[in-house]
């Protein structure tokens, strides 16, 4: 089973990001994560504690979604981990059967539950990235051999927004160099400077484009407040005039059916922030992708 690999391959994926849960009670996790599934979503992507607070590890729930037969996009974060830790967890990961990867490099820890804990920086993205290609040849950077080949698919992200885009087209080429299998994008809410990015880099590799919408006006502020976030102006004054949640819902889901209908003939897929458990939004935009 792999609905993520081939719908993407396909130009048809449609994923859900999915946020594990706070403790160890997983009955209301699993149960949305079921209703996911039953609308007919490629694969859910997992988050690996967003923002330093500390949730489920992902590779527990994503264990537990590939036994219900849910394909799963695990984040793969980079600096808290040490090198030998690295080798040992992806190696854990292809025995588990978690072999797609969103590798990103993590959110600083100072923003979270335990701000005095540590980043690591023993190895950088398109180092990680190699690291795993290796792996896929049945050996690693220390030019051990292992006693198999891992089987990963290698996603990592794109920023067209960045206010550096020449910075942000030298690390992604470094990323297709490093053998990158696709992207996830920032979430788009302004697709003519989406598509000026992409006359100015063509990553040529499978491009998922991350969408988000919004449930309560506080979300929405809250969410444009996040850096590297960038939300058109008019965006901003139509939510900021009326100020009435369920306007910025059905705005919300609008505008991101409106973007994703632009851009649907040159993106491999959409990616669905989970920022609300909107069932409905989703199946509108699944309508889109279909």
């Amino acid at each position: 089973m792999n609905n993520i690999r081939d719908s993407i391959s396909r130009g048809k994926s449609i994923l859900v990001e999915v946020l594990p849960p706070r403790g160890p009670n997983i009955d209301k996790f699993m149960k949305y994560c079921l209703k996911l599934k039953e609308i007919g979503i490629n694969g859910l992507s997992v988050t690996d504690m967003p923002v330093g607070r500390i949730r489920v590890s992902p590779w527990g729930v994503s264990h537990l979604l590939l036994k219900e037969k849910i394909d799963v996009l695990m984040h793969y974060t980079r600096t808290n981990r040490s090198m030998i830790r690295h080798e040992s967890d992806l190696l854990a990961l292809s025995v588990l059967g978690i072999d797609n990867l969103l590798v990103l490099s993590g959110d600083d820890p100072k923003g979270g539950d335990y701000p005095f804990s540590t980043k690591v920086e023993d190895i950088s993205i398109d180092g990680l990235i190699r690291l795993i290609k290796f792996l896929n040849e049945g050996t690693d950077l220390a030019n051990n051999n292992l006693n198999g080949k891992t089987d990963f698919f290698i996603g990592a992200a794109l920023n067209p927004y960045s206010h550096d885009i020449e910075r942000e087209i030298e690390k992604a080429k470094a990323k297709v160099d490093a053998g990158v299998d696709f992207f996830v994008t920032q979430p788009i809410f302004d697709t003519d400077k989406f598509k000026r990015f992409l006359d100015r880099f063509t990553p040529e590799k499978p491009l998922v484009v991350s969408i988000a919408t919004f449930k309560t006006t506080k979300q929405f502020f809250r969410f444009a407040d996040v850096p590297g976030i960038e939300i058109p102006e008019d965006y901003i004054k139509m939510v900021s005039e009326r100020v009435d949640d369920e306007y910025t819902r059905n705005y919300s889901i609008e505008r991101a059916i409106r973007n994703l209908s632009e851009i649907r003939n040159i993106i491999s897929g959409v990616y669905i922030i989970g920022i609300v458990k909107d069932l409905e939004a989703i199946r509108k935009i699944k309508e889109v992708m279909d």
